[in-house]
């Protein structure tokens, strides 16, 4: 990495990220296109969207995950509130009946 490089590495990481996507997109920052310091900047922008897109998909997943583990955990209380409420019936049956004392 050459000296200009390093300089416009250091001006992209201390601005916001929009504002840097707006400097490079604009050609405010890395001169004329397809000039090497366009490329670089340009090369920089789609690192950081890049990485902004794992973010999101890594915490997309693991709202998933979370959603998941939630719903196994209502569909097992909600099977044993069908069994107790079998047992209850038979129960309520069985007393209506006399069979139990």
């Amino acid at each position: 990495m050459n000296s200009i490089e390093k300089d416009l590495l250091t001006r992209l990481e201390s601005m916001p990220f929009d504002e840097a996507r707006t400097e490079i997109l604009t050609r405010k920052l890395g001169n004329s296109f397809d000039s090497p310091n366009h490329q670089f900047c340009l090369s920089w922008l789609q690192c950081k969207e890049s990485e902004l897109r794992d973010l999101r998909e890594e915490k997309s997943l693991s709202i998933s995950r979370k959603a998941l583990r939630i719903s196994k955990s209502a569909k097992w209380i909600a099977t044993m509130a069908m069994i107790l409420s079998i047992i209850m019936a038979t129960y309520e049956i069985m007393r209506n009946y006399s069979v139990i004392t």
